[in-house]
């Protein structure tokens, strides 16, 4: 899995469980303090998020960081 599959994995993951929690876009980055479109580019794996968004969104999301990175993750999946 390269880099580009690993950003992909991980922003399917934040936007299923942005939707599960029943968040809209615009509210999550209000929360995070950056725009709708930053939020969307993280979403579809356009931008990587830094290791401090991704502790910010699980707060945000209410679930754990191993929640995020986890289906992202090729090691967790062997």
């Amino acid at each position: 899995m390269d880099k580009h599959e690993i950003k992909q994995k991980l922003g399917k993951t934040i936007a299923r469980i942005r939707t599960e929690k029943q968040l809209t876009q615009e509210a999550v980055a209000e929360r995070l303090g950056i725009g709708n479109e930053a939020l969307s580019r993280i979403e579809r794996g356009i931008v990587e998020p830094s290791i401090t968004r991704i502790f910010e969104l699980a707060n945000i999301l209410d679930c754990s960081v191993a929640e995020l990175l986890g289906e992202a993750s090729p090691i967790l999946q062997d």
